[in-house]
């Protein structure tokens, strides 16, 4: 009993392991399960719905079988039986068309087989029957045999047109193997080529860019004298541009003008006449093949292809020839045809205004951004102002490259508070900050912009344009000598405070910059007040000096010059070169004897050696009455100089010699 017992739980125990066993196993494997259920599940439901289709596919094909003739199914594919029964011709023929439509190639075969028992030809192409043909991979000597008994068994279907069909469809296919079998097959059935059967063979060549062949065919039909037909000429045009021989497009393109204006209907592609129009201008044939592109039409493309060589070419009379081709289309000019004449007749400045007012007086909210640049960089040209206001009201413009554009000519025609107010009105909405706003203006718009805000006194737009982040330093300098230079002190001080306000590391450079600014402006007070400011922020150099030096010369002032240098040595500075050169060339001007040695003696104290620069100086001063002292003191500085004397210094010593009466 107790073994019985030991027995039960051995084999419980047992059981439990196994289904541990079981239940890992499971869970080790549980993502491959998942990805199987899933797999069924995404078949179902993608190819559920394709059972009818398959179903309904297969009842189709079971009645055309019931339909028509059926093969004997000991015998191969090719052995088709001929002497099967066929049924009447109406319903051979309805299963043929029914086959065709279907698709069912073999079906059409065993169509074709049954009617060759009967008296009548089918009603369907026999370009079809080719196709079938080939499609289920027949031989091309079969299908030549197929073709030949056929046509010598109904002989009112043995025609050129009949041939040419199936030669057209072989050439859509490319198949130029089995149309060179059907012409060799030609003479069997008494028929020669005519002019579609060329244009046919034409057009193949020219799909696979066979230029040798095409080259054959055309030499052929000028021995054969065949006329060649529209699409001949088109496919021979074609070949020729595929090769870049622009004369022979030149003398088919005649012939083809000819032929279309023969039948009064234009046949040449808006592709094939851009191409045309973009071989001429490449290999600058456009003069000599403008007279053959009258009355023709053209695609705007073509017309712009034609004025932007124009414009390359800076060919104004040709492009007025253009612009008479452009207006002799059945359609209106464009904006970028319009754009396009505009710069092509810079060179007739009469007839491009005409062209300006006559868009001007089209819708100018609808004026395309390319448009409106040409207008605004014509009326840069002229100074037509009226014009641009005109147009800036009328498009109301929101493009950025437009508003810019008008920027730019608001400068240059000094118009600054209407280039601010465009900036401000139009610009600054585009953006929520004013980050975004500068950085939607390019570098030389910006430059433009902030000397126009300078000019017109508007500090707040200044200040709005500056960009601390960014912060070009030279460029600012760039734009205080310029402020310096049109006599706007106030500007230099207002860019200087911007940049000083965005918290840029200034250097002595800029404060120099400021107090030539001052020095240009002829206002020595600010002068002296911003050399202070420079001393307070410790930014004083030689340069500062110097330039202090050189505003109290300007003024004529030369002991407050001199105090300036003193002032120089004082703060530790020692005067250089240019400072010295500076006050010997004022003091030659006033004629001081005394003032210039004495210059020269404190520039030898100082051991500042002279050079080029100071000997020229020096050497104005001598004449018929300089001692012989003076002209002594001056050569021997000359020969203390430590740099060689160029082509200018010596001329200089020529020409005091002479003047002194030593030659």
């Amino acid at each position: 009993m107790v073994s019985q017992v030991k027995s039960m739980q051995q084999l419980s125990a047992d059981t439990d392991n196994l289904s541990v066993m079981v239940w890992d196993v499971l869970f080790s494997v549980r993502m491959e399960i998942f990805m199987f259920v899933a797999a069924v599940a995404g078949y179902l439901l993608l190819f559920a719905s394709r059972v009818p289709k398959d179903v309904q596919r297969l009842k189709l094909k079971a009645k055309l079988s019931q339909d028509s003739p059926t093969l004997p199914a000991e015998e191969p594919e090719e052995e088709e039986d001929e002497t099967a029964k066929p049924k009447s011709f109406d319903v051979v023929d309805a299963s043929l068309r029914r086959a065709m439509e279907a698709g069912d190639h073999r079906a059409v075969l065993r169509c074709w087989t049954a009617f060759k028992q009967l008296g009548q030809a089918p009603s369907v192409q026999v370009s079809k029957i080719v196709e079938s043909m080939q499609c289920v991979k027949k031989d091309g000597q079969l299908i030549i045999r197929e073709l030949s008994t056929y046509f010598k068994k109904h002989s009112g279907e043995c025609s050129m047109s009949t041939i040419n069909d199936i030669l057209d469809s072989l050439g859509k296919r490319l198949d130029s193997q089995l149309m060179d079998l059907i012409v060799a097959m030609l003479p069997s059935l008494g028929l020669q080529q005519d002019p579609r059967t060329y244009e046919i063979f034409l057009t193949m060549h020219a799909t696979t860019r066979s230029s040798p062949e095409v080259q054959r065919l055309v030499s052929e039909m000028q021995a054969n004298q065949i006329e060649f037909s529209t699409g001949a000429l088109l496919a021979v045009i074609k070949s020729a541009l595929q090769n870049g021989k622009f004369d022979e497009v030149q003398h088919h393109f005649g012939a083809l003008k000819a032929s279309c204006n023969t039948q009064g209907q234009w046949a040449v592609p808006r592709h094939i006449m851009a191409q045309l129009i973009e071989m001429a201008c490449k290999q600058q044939q456009l003069v000599q093949f403008l007279p053959l592109l009258k009355d023709v039409p053209l695609p705007e493309e073509a017309v712009n292809e034609m004025l932007s060589e124009c414009i390359r070419s800076n060919d104004s009379e040709t492009t007025r020839l253009v612009e008479t081709l452009a207006r002799a289309q059945e359609r209106s000019l464009s904006d970028a045809t319009y754009s396009l004449l505009i710069k092509g007749l810079a060179g007739r400045p009469w007839r491009v205004k005409a062209v300006v007012q006559e868009a001007m007086s089209r819708e100018l909210a609808e004026f395309s951004p390319e448009l409106a640049i040409s207008v605004l960089s014509f009326c840069a040209k002229t100074s037509e102002k009226d014009i641009a206001d005109i147009l800036f009201e009328g498009m109301k413009p929101k493009q950025l490259n437009v508003l810019s554009a008008f920027i730019r000519f608001y400068v240059e025609t000094e118009q600054f508070n209407k280039a601010c107010d465009v900036f401000e009105q139009h610009v600054q909405p585009l953006g929520e900050s004013d980050a975004q706003r500068r950085q939607m203006i390019d570098a030389r718009v910006e430059r433009s912009l902030m000397s126009a805000a300078l000019s017109c006194g508007r500090k707040a737009l200044v200040q709005r344009l500056f960009d601390p982040s960014r912060a070009d330093v030279a460029k600012h300098i760039v734009m205080i000598r310029k402020c310096a230079s049109e006599n706007n002190l106030e500007g230099a001080m207002c860019i200087f405070n911007s940049l000083k306000e965005g918290g840029v590391e200034l250097n002595s450079i800029v404060y120099n910059t400021v107090l030539d600014a001052c020095v240009k402006c002829h206002n020595l007070k600010a002068a002296s007040d911003w050399m202070a400011q420079i001393q307070a922020a410790g930014m004083t150099d030689v340069v500062s000096f110097n330039i202090l030096v050189k505003g109290y010369l300007m003024q004529g002032d030369l002991p407050k010059a001199r105090s300036a240098m003193d002032d120089m040595k004082k703060v530790g500075l020692q005067p250089n070169r240019v400072t010295f050169n500076e006050l010997l060339n004022a003091a030659v001007a006033k004629g001081t004897r005394r003032d210039i040695w004495d210059l020269v003696k404190e520039m030898k104290s100082a051991e500042v050696p002279p050079n080029q620069v100071t000997c020229s100086i020096l050497l104005k001063t001598l004449n018929a009455k300089s001692g012989d002292t003076d002209i002594l003191l001056v050569m021997d500085l000359i020969e203390t100089i430590d740099e060689p004397m160029d082509e200018v210094m010596l001329s200089s010593v020529v020409e005091a010699c002479v003047r002194i009466g030593k030659p």
